[in-house]
């Protein structure tokens, strides 16, 4: 096959759960089709990004993304229904790029990833056209709204009824839609869906997230995750506002590192040097979560699934998290992982890792297993392609 992806933001390098998913559908469905990318850029300094993925594409074509106008997209539309993320990205330069790349080329599916970008191929209906919602935007920010307590609430609250009604929309006009887990068909705007929904899940790289086999700190524990997302943001200050000193009254030496990119003023304050560690962007995970305890999950607003959780169970970490958090394991009971939903019982259930070495062991083996059973690439790419052939039934 010949398939056009159309994307928000370049997918490489692929940090984050977006640019990662979009990454290895790129690489693995590269070894038998050709396949064409057009997508944002947010700087020029990205440009240098461009070698990394003609390994794996034909033809690509890049729009800079021009943060002033999109701002002023967003004033515009504030009246109308237009969800503001998608007035953010709207764009005639990108309109014009896929527009003549669909008339020159001939292919046989349109991957277009997020809702965001699904404005830019509503008009046409001669190609497959696969949306890549990944998760339910609107379930994502109801469930955010109870801990959005301050004065931007309205615009969050107006935001989820516009992004309700275009979700709607979109997965009605596309062949296709793509959830990362069964879990989201729960949202109201995608019930209606039914056949036209399909489950693509995401995969590890087994061999570079293994097991570390050494020593392990039992005074560490991490999170890992992007601090622009508010879940995650939302999280770390729950962890560290409630639950972590819980479980210092019993291990007052328990340091907790906070790793992932943008972290905003009120997380970087936790910062102390001597408990709580902000490390913001790392080029690899792994040497901070090679000599942890566990790895924490404390996120109270989830969808989808939790690429931190996968990665973690690949490495054998042991994983406490919120039920919403892991809600996508088919078997938790079997994954390596405990579950907790309030403060009391999640830092009882680090305690209960902390004091218990054969405890620990056995949840090491039990994630690192189910991770080689579940979390492959191969497995969701042959969904993916069976997505992309016009007239597939959806795995729903």
């Amino acid at each position: 096959m010949k398939i056009l992806f159309l994307t928000s933001r370049f997918p490489y390098p692929p940090y984050g759960g977006d640019k990662l998913r979009v990454f290895n559908f790129i690489k693995y469905l590269s070894r038998k089709h050709e396949i064409h990318l057009i997508s944002f850029i947010e700087s020029e300094n990205e440009k240098k990004y461009l070698a990394e993925m003609e390994k794996y594409c034909k033809r690509i074509e890049i729009v800079l993304l021009s943060p002033g106008k999109s701002y002023l997209n967003c004033a515009a539309f504030s009246i109308t229904n237009l969800p503001f993320q998608v007035a953010y990205y709207r764009d005639s330069s990108m309109r014009g790029k896929v527009d003549e790349m669909i008339r020159g080329e001939n292919y046989d599916a349109v991957y277009v990833h997020l809702m965001r970008m699904a404005q830019y191929v509503y008009g046409c209906n001669s190609v497959n056209r696969v949306l890549d919602l990944t998760d339910s935007l609107s379930l994502s920010l109801f469930r955010s709204l109870k801990y959005r307590r301050h004065v931007f609430f309205l615009f969050y609250f107006l935001e989820w009824l516009k992004v309700k009604r275009y979700e709607r929309a979109a997965v009605k006009v596309f062949e296709r839609s793509l959830l990362i887990s069964s879990a989201d068909t729960c949202s109201e705007t995608l019930l209606a869906a039914g056949e036209k929904i399909s489950i693509v899940g995401n995969g590890v790289d087994l061999g570079y997230f293994k097991p570390s086999n050494g020593p392990y700190d039992k005074d560490k524990i991490a999170f890992v995750g992007n601090m622009h997302s508010f879940p995650n943001r939302d999280g770390v200050l729950y962890f560290c506002d409630r639950i972590l000193p819980v479980i210092r009254k019993r291990r007052p030496d328990m340091k907790f590192y906070v790793i992932g990119a943008n972290p905003p003023d009120k997380i970087k304050k936790l910062d102390d040097g001597k408990t709580v560690f902000v490390t913001g962007p790392v080029d690899d995970t792994r040497k901070y979560l090679n000599d942890a305890l566990a790895l924490v999950c404390p996120i109270r607003t989830a969808t989808g699934m939790q690429n931190k959780i996968m990665e973690a169970m690949s490495m054998g970490l042991p994983v406490i998290s919120t039920k919403i958090s892991a809600q996508w394991l088919e078997d938790s009971d079997r994954a390596g992982i405990i579950l907790a939903d309030n403060e009391e019982e999640f830092a009882k259930a680090v305690l209960s890792v902390v004091e218990n070495d054969n405890l620990r062991h056995e949840l090491s083996l039990q994630a690192r297993r189910y991770s080689e059973d579940n979390f492959s690439w191969d497995g969701n790419i042959e969904k993916l392609e069976k997505s992309m052939t016009r007239g597939a039934n959806g795995d729903s």
